[in-house]
C-alpha cells in the first residue's frame, strides 16, 4: 500500500513551498510517503517566465532543492513511490515542446502511476481561446479537483489532501471525496492567506473547500 498525500494550491502564500519542504524533509514523513503538488500559479508569479528550463530551475532550486524532487512534464508514466515530491504542470506550464500535456493518475499491476501524455499540437487558435477564457474550472491546470478525485478512487492505497491558498474553488470536490474514501484532509486557515499580487482574493479557494465539507458534514 501506497500512502500519498496531494497538496492543492494557487496563489499561495510567499514561502509556503519552502516550508513544506523544510516541514516533509525535518519529521521523516517521506520516509513513508509520496508528495503530489498541484499548483495552478507557479510562472505566473515567479517573473511570469513560461521557459520550462527556467521553471526546472526555479522549483528545483529555490523551493525543493533535494534530490527526491521531481518536475513532471515528459511524455511517461511516473511511478508514485514513498520519498519523492511530484510536481504537476500548472496552466502556464502545460505546453511543452508546443504540445498539451495532459496527466492522469492512475495505477499500473497495482502501482499508483502519473501518466502524462502530449496530446495534440498547439496553434495559436488555440492559446487565444485559453486566453479568452481563463482560468475556470475544468480549464485549471493542473486540475486539483481532478487528481484528487482520481487518486481517491485508486485502492488499496493511503490517500491524504491539504489545500492550500489560491482564487476560485478548484480542490474542494476532489478534496471531499478524498473523505469520502477514508482519506484524511486538511484546509489552509482563510485569514492566513494573503499574496501581495493578488490582494484580498487568495482565501477564495479554502473557503470554497470548507463551506463544501460542512455542507456534507465533513470534518
Amino acid at each position: 500500500m501506497t500512502k500519498i498525500l496531494c497538496i492543492g494550491g494557487s496563489t499561495v502564500n510567499q514561502g509556503t513551498f519552502e516550508k513544506i519542504n523544510q516541514a516533509l524533509h525535518k519529521n521523516g514523513f517521506l520516509n513513508d510517503w509520496a508528495v503530489i503538488i498541484a499548483n495552478h500559479q507557479y510562472l505566473q508569479f515567479c517573473n511570469h517566465k513560461k521557459d520550462i528550463e527556467y521553471l526546472k530551475k526555479f522549483i528545483l532550486q529555490s523551493h525543493f532543492p533535494q534530490k527526491d524532487a521531481v518536475l513532471v512534464y515528459q511524455q511517461q508514466d511516473y511511478p508514485i513511490i514513498p520519498g519523492n515530491i511530484y510536481i504537476l504542470p500548472d496552466f502556464l506550464n502545460c505546453i511543452y515542446e508546443n504540445q498539451f500535456i495532459s496527466t492522469t493518475i492512475k495505477t499500473v499491476n497495482d502501482v499508483p502511476v502519473i501518466e502524462i501524455s502530449n496530446i495534440q499540437e498547439v496553434v495559436q487558435e488555440d492559446l487565444d481561446w485559453i486566453g479568452s477564457i481563463g482560468s475556470i474550472g475544468s480549464l485549471d491546470f493542473p486540475c486539483i479537483d481532478r487528481r484528487m478525485i482520481e487518486l481517491s478512487s485508486i485502492r488499496p492505497h493511503k490517500i491524504a489532501g491539504l489545500i492550500l491558498a489560491g482564487m476560485g474553488g478548484d480542490g474542494a470536490e476532489g478534496l471531499i471525496e478524498i473523505a469520502k474514501n477514508g482519506g484524511s484532509v486538511a484546509i489552509q486557515d482563510p485569514n492566513e492567506c494573503y499574496h501581495p499580487e493578488s490582494i484580498g482574493q487568495t482565501a477564495s479557494m479554502p473557503k470554497a473547500a470548507i463551506d463544501m465539507a460542512t455542507q456534507q458534514n465533513i470534518k
